[in-house]
């Protein structure tokens, strides 16, 4: 029974890894389709400022990703 249970745990983990991956891939493209769409609208002298703001969100970002 404990190992029955053990594999069908190891599918369903694997399946829900695999389907938060595909999430992050999707939400990743939204923010990048948002972020050029903002940055259409900004002046050059804007557009420099907010490349620097997007740069150091991005940074910080990739160290909350623990293991990702």
């Amino acid at each position: 029974r404990m190992r029955s249970y053990f594999w069908r745990t190891v599918r369903d983990t694997a399946a829900v890894r695999a389907r938060l991956t595909q999430l992050r891939a999707q939400m990743e493209a939204e923010r990048a389709r948002h972020v050029a769409a903002v940055r259409d609208v900004l002046t050059p002298e804007q557009r420099t400022t907010f490349d620097a703001n997007v740069a150091k969100l991005e940074e910080r970002q990739k160290g909350s990703r623990r293991g990702r």
